[in-house]
């Protein structure tokens, strides 16, 4: 049924519980394509910022490398464990755009997202919330773990 499945993570502790999700899908059918995305989002850094990360020695690229770096083994790690293949895509922009565009560019048969509950007042009044706007704007059907 599920072809095409898009699974967006920022390495939450869902990961696992939703990898084990997709697994419990397609175990059957382990040819069916697994896309794992992970977008980093854009920040304007004020100088002050970079200066700070730069006079204490740190490169911050190489952080942000290493940050990516965990949150794909986490959402990886029970695909390897059971032999299913994957892909791993990795992009930077707003994540409900580039997550759509993503989607819409793969034909997705089924988007696989987490529920965190963490959205803060200040977010949801300005950014709006993540897993809504997927919802709302999604090309393919969308699964919510809790």
């Amino acid at each position: 049924m599920f072809e095409k499945i898009l699974f967006p993570t920022t390495g939450s502790r869902l990961s696992e519980k939703i990898s084990n999700t997709i697994v419990g899908l397609i175990k059957e059918k382990p040819d069916r394509e697994v896309t794992i995305l992970h977008v980093l989002e854009k920040y304007d850094m004020p100088a002050e910022v970079e200066y700070e990360i730069v006079s204490r020695g740190h490169d911050f690229e190489e952080m942000l490398s290493s940050h990516v770096k965990e949150c794909i083994q986490k959402s990886t790690k029970v695909f390897r464990e059971n032999g299913i293949p994957y892909k791993v895509r990795i992009k930077r922009g707003d994540p409900v755009k580039v997550i759509i565009k993503i989607s819409e560019e793969m034909c997705c048969d089924l988007m696989i997202i987490g529920y965190h509950g963490e959205t803060t007042l200040t977010e949801l009044i300005f950014k709006g919330n993540t897993m809504a706007r997927l919802i709302d704007n999604s090309p393919c059907p969308v699964m919510v773990i809790k």
